[in-house]
């Protein structure tokens, strides 16, 4: 990648330490990216963008997490390896933000690397909210200071080593009026977030969190199963979806999540509470698996292998190309498999005549179902 100044920087991938998830997200987090974390409530929005906070704050990273929502204490910032320095607790419009972003952040970015949590944009209002105008106009506003926020955003990160974080609530039944030009983005139908075109278009990647299973175990220990997928990478394929679990004290789980993808895809079974692998000779509970893992060497290097090797073949090298492979090779084996009867070409009149773009194709509403 090159900056404004014409030097090239080669991009690293910071890994989340959650493998199934590092595997569908091409390797982890892009650095120099805006990463996009959607969710519903509860699913693990705050938690994840803390987890990668972490990680990065071990990669030599300086942090701001910017939690509009007054939502991450001090016990749990430092579990996973963040103090007070890193957290700004602050909910600002989002007029202040863009002014704070130009005035403060702006001079700490010189030579420095830098991660840029903010925890989440639907917290942050407008100084128009606060007036007489409608739910409808209001939204569109939003939606039109968010553009101007990202692209800002989006241009620092080109030309300093930061890294962006941003995580938004995805709501239902939300609509704009014209003041809204920068569009919904619709994630699965039905959810949807003000400002979402823009988000989407500068957004290196865009993962959404969706809560699918909640479990109570002993202990008052509550795990939430969530959806998790992929709508745009740059750095990968996208439209892939796993399962991975999290609970609020304990946050994500490597291991607990690369069972549940292993279950999932039927590469071990699940009978009564038990799991077989392939090198065990009987079903072992959860808690022996993870007996094992942490006692028995043998045991934890075959079951990575397991995970590790079933994550590739499953998750990514379906969508690899081959090396060997030209684009022009590509097409042409794909076409030579096609029968004489098949028709290929695309039957759907179009108007040559007219020069633009029929309404409907217009960007006012940008649909992405997974």
């Amino acid at each position: 990648m090159f900056t404004r100044t014409g030097r090239f920087v080669e991009r690293k991938i910071i890994p989340t330490q959650i493998k199934v998830l590092d595997s569908i997200l091409g390797g982890g987090i892009e650095e120099r990216g805006i990463v996009l974390i959607v969710g519903t409530p509860g699913a693990g929005k705050t938690q994840l963008s803390i987890q990668i906070a972490s990680q990065f704050k071990k990669h030599g990273y300086q942090i701001f997490y910017l939690d509009t929502e007054i939502a991450v204490t001090e016990t749990r910032a430092k579990a996973f390896g963040l103090d007070l320095n890193d957290l700004i607790q602050y909910a600002p419009t989002i007029e202040e933000l863009d002014e704070a972003i130009e005035s403060e952040l702006l001079p700490k970015l010189q030579d420095k690397k830098t991660l840029l949590v903010i925890d989440s944009i639907s917290a942050l209002s407008t100084k128009q909210e606060f007036s007489s105008l409608t739910d409808s106009i209001a939204l569109g506003i939003k939606a039109n200071l968010l553009t101007r926020l990202i692209n800002k955003l989006f241009r620092y990160k080109i030309d300093y080593n930061l890294t962006v974080v941003i995580t938004a609530h995805m709501k239902e039944n939300i609509s704009l009026t014209p003041f809204g030009a920068t569009g919904l983005l619709t994630i699965k139908g039905k959810y949807r977030i003000p400002g979402g075109a823009a988000l989407l278009y500068a957004a290196n990647q865009m993962l959404y969190l969706i809560t699918k299973e909640t479990k109570e175990l002993a202990g008052n220990v509550q795990i939430r199963f969530v959806e998790a997928g992929v709508v745009k990478n740059r750095l990968f394929t996208s439209g892939k979806s796993i399962k991975i679990a999290f609970s609020d004290k304990y946050g994500f789980f490597d291991l607990l999540s690369s069972l549940q993808f292993l279950v999932d895809y039927n590469v071990i079974e699940s009978k009564q509470g038990r799991l077989k692998f392939p090198f065990t000779d009987k079903g072992l509970l959860i808690k022996d698996v993870i007996t094992l893992y942490k006692n028995d060497t043998k045991f934890r290097e075959q079951l990575d292998n397991l995970i590790n090797t079933s994550a590739y073949e499953i998750l990514v090298k379906p969508y690899m190309f081959e090396d060997n492979v030209s684009d022009s090779q590509t097409e042409m084996d794909i076409l030579a498999n096609v029968q004489e009867t098949e028709d290929v070409l695309s039957t759907e009149d179009i108007d040559t005549n007219k020069k633009t773009k029929k309404k409907n194709h217009q960007l006012d509403e940008l649909d992405i179902d997974i």
